[in-house]
């Protein structure tokens, strides 16, 4: 048995688990493919063809196909009324089924041709769907469905049917978006889900299609799902992905109850917590939220959000779990989710989601625009690029350490003096950040999900690090682009909390005075590189000096993200464990070239014993 018709197989066995998993008892397929077919489709059926192939047909062997199209035409004409029913139907199917290799005329183009792609869609469908046990399947054509839709949309297994539709019901006299009207007259019944089949639509557009159809023609999102032909038109390699989307047509409406009912809760939790915030004191509310933070150099509504975040956790999780209807949804949706890991395992490879990495870096790193546009205070985890250069490198230093206080200054700072540890990520000879896993040394710590588009890991060199001084990075904070900059006569950034407006003022103290050193040496006539040691330089090991221009001050230096808590905290660890490591004194004893020495002597002996033997 060839590999094909196992894999073919393993579809349909695993298309039976899945629908019964789901619930699914019935599959209906609305395409054009299916409409009644007459002389006049044969006659164009035979022109696709060509002489060759369709004077093979049956029936049609003493036709000469050469002559004019008029002339053969109507000789099939005259033939197709003495044909009965059932040799009329086997010259169609043997003529439709030898046009879906045809080649098609073109200006010199691969082209596809959407009717070959259409009916081989079909008839993969009869074969993954057609001969399952335990779920009927149905195929009608436009005019079928219209006559007998009433009756599935209100019989007792509409609510367990997928309805498949075609997009393009022009060869019907129907519209090329009729298979989108039909999904939404169905969504007006509830009756089941719905999948819409288009050749217009490749694998990798499915889902921003389904959202732009959704918000073109006003239908459910929860309730329906694009599916591209494509999935139907690559033998059975593609059906496996085809069921994976018919997995999620089932799915999709049960998320959408967990959903539902989960943002419920959430609302319900909100309210609660808004209600105990409202019922604090003005004595309460005064020393949780600006007393604490106050003593911290913490923003007020940061406090007040945090606050109301576990409120809210607290709130929520006592509801979700009383929740007993959400707890039954939740397990028949794990069932049929973690029905895919299985039939990706045997079928085919599983598709990614580039959403899931989106969110998942939204969770482990802020991003530019959230940090500098609102002048958010440096912290642990900061990310910064040498702009001349792209080199990276991130901030790790205990988060006491970097907090400012309500005065302006960090503790036991007066001088503005304090360093901290800014520590490169590895690069390759092109300068570009290396992902490769492979290559991980054991001084490096892992930046997981650092790269946008594939979510590859960057690493930290922990031995390539910076004292810098804190007084440079701090500029960052204060320019809305997180360059290192500062004009000694600007204005303070309205969005600095009260902390840091304090800590402005010092920094321009700071550099004023740097700026009156460096006009001094200048006016000596001194070497550039003289007059910069005027200005504070952000380590010594660095080699990254400032600019002046009039009367501001910068460094090739910006923020760009931050790696967030606890992924950070990660860091941190791991960065003080390797420098605490403990330092050894060389071996006189090398296990490595030993084992090696006695792994070749041992197998020269047995190349010796053979030799000797043979």
């Amino acid at each position: 048995m060839n590999s094909t018709m196992v894999t073919l197989q393993n579809v349909r066995r695993h298309a039976e688990q899945l629908l019964t998993s789901i619930g699914v008892s019935r599959i209906i397929v609305i395409d054009d493919e299916y409409r009644e077919f007459d002389v006049e489709d044969l006659i164009g059926l035979c022109s696709v063809l060509g002489p060759d192939r369709a004077v093979a047909l049956p029936h049609l062997n003493d036709i000469d196909f050469c002559a004019d199209r008029e002339i053969w035409g109507d000789l099939i004409r005259e033939r197709w009324l003495t044909l009965h029913s059932e040799e009329q139907e086997s010259v169609l199917a043997q003529a439709r089924a030898a046009s879906i290799g045809a080649s098609t005329p073109s200006d010199g183009d691969d082209l596809i041709d959407p009717e070959k792609e259409d009916t081989k869609a079909a008839q993969s469908l009869a074969e993954i769907l057609g001969q399952l046990q335990g779920c009927q399947y149905i195929t009608l054509s436009l005019n079928q469905w219209r006559l007998q839709r009433r009756t599935f949309l209100k019989d007792d297994r509409a609510e367990k049917t997928v309805f498949l539709f075609d997009r393009d019901f022009r060869n019907e006299a129907g519209s090329e978006n009729e298979g989108i009207n039909l999904i939404s007259e169905v969504q007006r019944t509830n009756a089941g889900c719905c999948g819409l089949l288009s050749h217009t639509v490749n694998i990798e557009g499915e889902h921003d299609a389904w959202r732009q159809i959704s918000e073109d023609y006003d239908l459910n999102r929860d309730t329906f799902i694009v599916i591209a032909k494509e999935r139907l038109t690559h033998e059975s390699s593609g059906y496996c992905h085809f069921l994976d989307m018919l997995r999620l047509v089932g799915l999709c409406g049960r998320y959408a109850g967990f959903k539902s009912a989960t943002w419920s809760i959430f609302e319900k939790s909100v309210d609660k917590a808004a209600t105990f915030v409202e019922g604090l004191s003005v004595f309460d509310f005064d020393r949780i939220v600006f007393g604490s933070s106050r003593k911290e150099g913490v923003w007020e509504p940061d406090t007040l959000f945090r606050m109301f975040g576990i409120l809210m956790r607290r709130e929520a999780r006592k509801q979700l779990y009383r929740d007993n209807d959400l707890l039954l949804d939740v397990t028949k949706a794990r069932r049929i989710s973690a029905s895919s890991e299985a039939l990706a395992d045997a079928l085919g490879e599983k598709r990614e989601s580039r959403e899931a990495l989106r969110i998942q870096r939204f969770e482990s790193y802020e991003l530019t625009g959230d940090l500098n546009q609102f002048h958010v205070p440096i912290e642990l985890g900061d990310i910064f690029e040498r702009i001349s250069t792209r080199r990276r490198y991130i901030l790790l230093a205990q988060p006491c350490d970097l907090m400012v206080r309500r005065n302006g200054k960090r503790s036991y700072d007066n001088k503005c003096g304090r360093t901290a540890a800014l520590v490169e990520l590895a690069f390759d000879a092109e300068r570009r950040v290396i992902y490769d896993g492979k290559k991980k040394k054991e001084s490096w710590g892992e930046l997981a999900y650092y790269h946008e588009d594939t979510g590859g890991s960057a690493f930290v060199e922990f031995a390539k690090v910076h004292q810098a001084l804190l007084a440079v990075l701090d500029l960052c904070v204060f320019d809305t682009d997180g360059i290192a900059k500062i004009n000694v006569d600007g204005a303070c950034p309205d969005l600095l909390n009260q902390p840091w407006k304090k800590r402005y003022k010092r920094m321009k103290q700071l550099f004023r005075a740097a700026l009156e050193r460096y006009g001094r040496l200048r006016s000596k006539q001194l070497p550039d590189a003289l007059n910069l040691l005027a200005l504070p330089g952000l380590a010594a090991t660095c080699g990254l000096h400032a600019t002046v221009d009039n009367r501001t001050v910068e460094y090739d230096l910006r923020r760009v993200m931050r790696l967030r808590q606890p992924w950070s905290g990660a860091l941190l660890t791991a960065f003080a464990q390797y420098q605490a490591r403990a330092a050894f004194e060389h071996p006189f004893y090398d296990q490595v070239q030993t084992r090696l020495e006695t792994s070749s002597n041992q197998e020269l002996e047995n190349n010796e014993t053979c030799g000797a033997t043979s």
